[in-house]
């Protein structure tokens, strides 16, 4: 009696397409918000490294600026090493107090960061917002 009952009621086993696109759906849905937001973090991150690049060089060209009265543009003046960096070019001097030095990014991400001699860190290009940077007038300034 009992084989008859369990035969009459086959089991399905497995999933039908159905249930598996929505699962596709859901999953989509997730990398459609969790990549960007990944993406724009390791963006962030690298821009650190250019920050503390940056830093380096402000400091080093102020007690250059106090030993000889002026700014340099000749990196191999001052004494401070900077790594070679395969997310920027090398560093570009200033010559003036406004703009120290300054450091642009390799690659597709459009921006160049630059620092004065108070500190504060200016970005310039079409990325800028993307590595945390409010938008104004002009420069904009990064505060991180």
């Amino acid at each position: 009696m009992f084989k008859e009952i369990k035969t009459q009621y086959k089991v399905n086993e497995g999933y039908t397409l159905f249930e598996i696109i929505i699962v596709i759906v859901i999953i989509g849905t997730i990398a459609a918000f969790a990549i960007p937001k990944f993406t724009k973090s390791v963006e962030r991150t690298k821009t650190t490294e250019a920050i503390q690049i940056l830093d380096a060089l402000k400091s080093a060209q102020i007690v250059y600026q106090l030993e000889t009265g002026s700014y340099t543009t000749n990196l191999t003046l001052l004494d401070v090493d900077i790594p070679t960096s395969p997310n920027f070019n090398s560093p570009t001097l200033g010559s003036t107090a406004a703009s120290l030095a300054s450091i642009q990014r390799t690659l597709s991400n459009a921006y160049t960061l630059s620092i004065d001699d108070t500190g504060i860190i200016s970005c310039t290009g079409s990325d800028c917002q993307e590595i945390g940077c409010t938008y104004g007038a002009g420069n904009d300034q990064c505060n991180n």
